[in-house]
């Protein structure tokens, strides 16, 4: 979708810069998942989460709503910035985080992969290359196994700030007073461990879904690169 279209278009034209320090994995990365967590994830997953918190109410104020109406009526009771970009902050750090560990994981997984079948890799792009310096893309397998398994890990290492983005943006945000205040209530009320509530889930469903998606990524560059090459 757009998310996954920015993250990957943003990642590509930090890589591709003449910028040296552009050339980090990790830090292009971190930039990307900055950039689809601020303009894109944080409303909608803000608008989201207040229509399910809402739907479980006793009576339903927006859920039962059309879609354009809820938003007017979320506009109308919260405010712009506070309907739509509510949790700005956890969610772009979430981003962040998540978008660092996924580019750096994938092509480190994909680069040690290459090595084990005995092929090289292009340092620069990630990209697996046979030794005629011929640039193809990864096998499926690869790049569903590396993707996955960087996803997975972002998952998990993301989730506290998940759990804080999500309380942040629901109904009921208006009892914190930041970022922080919401995290020490959590671990007040549940314990720390209460942070990393749905974290099996959440790991699972982000292992398929970053595993297809570089896949597609992979699949799709090498196709359209074919094509105008």
């Amino acid at each position: 979708g757009p998310r996954s279209a920015t993250r990957f278009v943003v990642f590509e034209e930090l890589k591709n810069s003449n910028l040296d320090i552009l050339k980090n994995d990790f830090l292009c990365g971190f930039i990307a998942g900055t950039v689809e967590a601020a303009l894109l994830q944080t409303p909608n997953q803000a608008i989201q989460i207040k229509l399910v918190h809402d739907g479980c109410s006793p009576q339903p104020k927006l859920a039962a709503l059309p879609f354009h109406l809820a938003l007017l009526r979320i506009y109308q009771q919260y405010g712009f910035f506070n309907g739509f970009f509510c949790g700005l902050v956890p969610a772009c750090a979430k981003g962040a985080v998540t978008g660092a560990i996924r580019f750096f994981g994938y092509h480190a997984i994909i680069q040690r992969l290459s090595i084990i079948s005995n092929e090289s890799v292009d340092n620069n792009s990630g990209r697996i290359s046979s030794t005629k310096t011929t640039t193809t893309k990864p096998p499926a397998i690869f790049s569903m196994f590396a993707g996955g398994i960087s996803g997975a890990i972002s998952a998990v290492v993301s989730q506290p700030i998940d759990t804080i983005k999500a309380n942040l943006m629901g109904l009921d945000a208006h009892r914190y007073r930041s970022s922080f205040h919401c995290a020490s209530s959590i671990i007040r009320s549940d314990g720390p461990l209460a942070l990393w509530n749905g974290v099996g889930p959440r790991a699972t469903r982000v292992f398929i879904e970053v595993g297809l998606q570089f896949t597609l990524f992979e699949q799709i560059f090498a196709l359209v690169d074919s094509y105008f090459s």
